[in-house]
């Protein structure tokens, strides 16, 4: 079974420069998400633009819906369930760590379970 999840999902984002790699890796697991959806299930998930993260609060706000949606979508589809990740205010440290925490361990049991059923499909 091969899993697909970057483990760099786990890192905190401490900075600027660790925020934006930090988006960039997340937007592309979504991709891969998206695309092993796609590929496994034959199902077309809608995936908002989530690369760059901004940094205003307000562009945020509508950022963490945005985020939320995806992970409803991907999660809906794999019968999974979540996390509500949309409070978090990415300025406290404390919440950013609970949040990238509850967020990697969604993606990576999304990537478990496309692995589980690409290997039942014989793929």
């Amino acid at each position: 079974m091969r899993l697909n999840v970057n483990a760099l999902l786990f890192n905190t984002p401490y900075d600027q420069p660790s925020l934006a790699e930090f988006s960039s890796i997340h937007q592309f697991d979504h991709f891969d998400i998206t695309l092993r959806l796609f590929r496994t299930l034959g199902l077309t998930a809608e995936l908002p633009p989530l690369d760059p993260i901004p940094t205003t609060q307000l562009d945020l706000l509508t950022w963490l819906m945005n985020h939320q949606f995806a992970h409803n979508q991907e999660n809906g589809y794999l019968g999974l369930s979540g996390f509500d990740l949309t409070g978090v205010d990415f300025r406290d440290r404390e919440q950013l760590l609970i949040w990238t925490r509850y967020n990697a361990l969604e993606h990576y049991a999304m990537s478990q379970k496309l692995a589980q059923l690409q290997q039942q499909a014989g793929q």
